[in-house]
């Protein structure tokens, strides 16, 4: 298992990657501060390195979590069929989860902070 970590807080990225380190999966984990870093490791990735699941935040510079969103939709459907995105985020605005729910491709809203329960749950699939 593969899990990319989109967001440009360095203490949550360094907190979720020992989280997920611990979870008895132990998946690969890829940080990337921003929408773009992740966007073009993605589209340039082989099949075999292909993340299972995105932590994508919504406030990031360069390009935010919508802008990495519009992009990703870009992507083939070979490329994408199979990732499953979590919004990550500290936002609590309405309109953020409303938009969220625009998109198909994200699989759940998710506030910070975020626990071990949580992404175990994630990890699982029983969001």
């Amino acid at each position: 298992m593969r899990v990319f970590v989109v967001d440009d807080d360095p203490v949550y990225k360094m907190i979720v990657q020992r989280m997920l380190a611990e979870h008895e999966s132990n998946p690969g984990v890829s940080l990337f501060e921003n929408g773009r870093d992740a966007f073009n490791n993605l589209r340039d990735a082989p099949g075999t390195a292909l993340p299972d699941i995105i932590l994508l935040d919504i406030e990031m510079p360069v390009l935010d979590g919508w802008g990495f969103m519009d992009a990703f939709r870009r992507l083939s459907e070979e490329k994408r069929k199979g990732i499953k995105i979590y919004i990550v985020t500290s936002s609590v605005a309405n309109e953020d989860v409303y938009k969220a729910r625009a998109y198909p491709e994200i699989t759940a809203y998710i506030s910070k902070p975020v626990t071990r329960s949580k992404i175990n749950s994630i990890l699982t699939g029983t969001v």
